[in-house]
């Protein structure tokens, strides 16, 4: 489980344009954005939010209790040290409400690429949505709600994510 930013900037790629004439982007705001979060499971499935705000403490105990509801097992949440995750509201659910179905494994704050999570965001970023400008948040929420939905689709891809060799997780 991870949370990420989508800017109305444009995360840019490699393009063609004819010799002496660099591509310009007269576009774009750097403090419009989405917040997503996402949770995926070694057997493929992804469940995401996208939200208009940053998410709060609350809204984190929200969406665990609604991972609880979407995948019928036990969960291994691995996350980072982030202060969200700290929040008073989450410690206490992950404390009296859980049902011990939720284990927590915290990463370091210095490896994120430890979580396999983190794969759903440079896929979004760096692939299905690389070189998209939106002009809108609401195109941009579009855009981005399409790209979760392709992906959710592309369980073989989100297994993958598992076996990435930074991640080092071994379903037995």
């Amino acid at each position: 489980m991870d949370e990420a930013g989508f800017y109305l900037l444009i995360k840019l790629g490699t393009t063609w344009a004819k010799k002496g004439k660099t591509p310009c982007v007269f576009q774009g705001c750097r403090y419009k954005h989405l917040s997503a979060i996402s949770a995926i499971s070694s057997d493929g499935e992804l469940y995401y939010q996208i939200r208009g705000t940053s998410f709060t403490g609350e809204m984190i105990v929200a969406f665990l209790r609604e991972l609880l509801l979407f995948f019928d097992k036990k969960l291994l949440i691995i996350w980072d040290g982030a202060k969200i995750h700290q929040d008073e509201s989450v410690k206490k659910f992950l404390e009296n409400e859980n049902n011990d179905r939720i284990f927590l494994a915290k990463i370091p704050p210095y490896s994120p690429e430890l979580n396999a999570d983190e794969q759903v965001w440079q896929t979004l970023k760096d692939d299905m949505l690389k070189n998209i400008v939106c002009k809108t948040i609401t195109e941009l929420n579009k855009k981005l709600s399409d790209a979760f939905e392709i992906l959710k689709t592309q369980t073989d891809k989100i297994k993958s994510f598992f076996r990435h060799p930074k991640v080092g997780f071994y379903k037995s």
